[in-house]
């Protein structure tokens, strides 16, 4: 599945793929958008909406001290 975000032209452009999870998690701001939308997203299963909001609430408890 390819998530697709708007860009500052209105179009639409895929999120550079996170290169290995501290990426990921020096770019959960630009990711955390996408995965509160899916949250809600009627599209997806009871299970995958769950999964998605357990990665959120995940990643909103990760700080830079846990990384290092």
């Amino acid at each position: 599945m390819t998530i697709r975000r708007s860009d500052a032209r209105g179009g639409s452009a895929a999120p550079r793929e996170p290169s290995d999870v501290i990426d990921f998690f020096l770019r959960w701001r630009e990711f955390r958008e996408i995965a509160t939308t899916l949250e809600n997203n009627q599209g997806l299963s009871a299970k995958e909406r769950e999964v998605t909001r357990w990665l959120v609430a995940v990643m909103d408890r990760i700080s830079a001290r846990d990384v290092q």
